[in-house]
């Protein structure tokens, strides 16, 4: 293989984590604080759940607009998203309020929930202009270990909230985001004006997302993968009011515990490109498959025949989030290279099916018990087999 000529791929690879980077701290910061959101503000967790859920369904409106990135320049979408994370967590930190926590969040999705799904499509894009030979095994070790750079970001981001709130107030967390969107937005200007691709012919918008849902390839891969990632988010919404209300753990220890369910992704992301490059896709997708299934079924089967326990919980959660991280890698390739010239596209309608299940799980997950996982292992189960079911039946 040949080296990816510099500093393109330098610059794309930076765009790349810092668009991660801004993504995975908007969206995190504040989880591990949201039963002491509940207490400050004075509301029900419910409320504060929604605050979630808001921020999804916005953050799904954001990734359909991504595919404009195909047809006009990425630039503008990737600074913007900068300057609206910014914007949102300005109105967060001046009103102490649950409406303009909700507001606030919603402003902040439209941004965030953007900058990935350009960040992807640039280093995918540069990796297929600069490289003469540059087949799916490379891309697939390429993307996994760029993945592996950025997998900590969601577990940093909730113990940083949690040590921010500890010492500064829960808005602390926000006065954060501020700050590094603002010097995201400087890295993004400098960074993508060295990259200059070559000229291809502009795509249609409308007719690049008509053609992936048409592909079987594509939807079968989506949705399989968008069923279990929406697993992750129920935990989230779900586990932190758990721990806190039943197991009586402080949010510097909620926020501790994210680097296991982190750390179990990054172990299935780095056997993703050897699983890949021995036994196929086919096998590589269907083991993951597996492992989440099982892994839900267990943590059913302790939380229905055993005394309340966190690990109940934790442990069957960490498997699940390994096979999660196996699969993420190579389903993410898939789907940018299904149909040529789409990547922005691909990527955005992937991510706007994750977020229309992430709406629908967070949903119902705010009507489900904190007071232990029996609902929530459930809820896991029901996700994994449907997720098999796709496979099983289209594949």
């Amino acid at each position: 293989m040949t080296k990816p000529a510099s500093p393109y791929f330098s610059r794309a690879v930076l765009i790349f984590i810092m668009a991660r980077m801004l993504e995975r701290f908007t969206t995190n910061i504040y989880v591990a604080i949201l039963p002491l959101i509940t207490i400050a503000l004075m509301v029900s967790h419910q409320l504060v759940q929604m605050s979630m859920v808001v921020y999804l369904i916005f953050s799904g409106i954001s990734q359909l607009l991504c595919g404009f990135g195909d047809r006009y320049h990425k630039r503008w979408l990737l600074l913007g998203s900068a300057i609206l994370v910014f914007l949102g967590s300005s109105l967060i930190v001046v009103f102490h309020d649950a409406n303009f926590l909700i507001m606030g969040r919603a402003i902040q999705a439209l941004g965030a929930a953007c900058a990935p799904v350009i960040g992807n499509a640039y280093l995918s894009d540069v990796s297929l202009k600069l490289e003469k030979q540059f087949d799916n095994r490379v891309t697939i070790k390429i993307f996994s270990w760029m993945g592996m750079l950025v997998t900590w970001l969601p577990a940093l981001a909730m113990y940083l909230g949690s040590v921010m709130e500890r010492y500064y107030g829960w808005q602390s967390s926000f006065i954060v985001l501020m700050l590094l969107s603002a010097i995201i937005f400087c890295i993004f200007f400098w960074a993508e004006n060295e990259i200059k691709l070559p000229t291809e012919d502009k795509t249609y918008v409308l007719k690049n997302y008509l053609q992936l849902l048409k592909n079987k390839d594509f939807l079968v891969r989506s949705f399989s993968f968008s069923i279990l990632v929406c697993g992750i988010t129920a935990y989230y919404l779900l586990s932190v009011f758990i721990y806190h209300h039943t197991f009586k753990l402080s949010a510097h220890t909620i926020g501790l515990l994210a680097f296991l369910q982190v750390g179990s992704y990054l172990l299935g992301r780095l056997t993703s490109p050897i699983l890949y490059s021995r036994f196929g896709e086919k096998i590589l997708l269907w083991t993951g498959i597996h492992i989440a299934l099982i892994s839900a079924l267990t943590m059913f089967l302790l939380c229905y025949l055993l005394p309340p326990h966190l690990s109940s919980i934790l442990w069957p959660f960490a498997v699940y989030s390994l096979a999660t991280g196996m699969l993420a890698p190579c389903v993410n390739v898939g789907i940018m290279r299904v149909i040529p010239n789409t990547s922005s596209s691909a990527e955005g309608l992937f991510n706007l099916m994750i977020t229309v299940l992430n709406v629908i799980i967070g949903l119902i997950a705010t009507q489900l018990s904190i007071s232990y996982g029996l609902d929530f292992s459930i809820l896991l189960v029901i996700q994994s087999l449907i997720a098999w079911c796709i496979l099983f039946f289209y594949l």
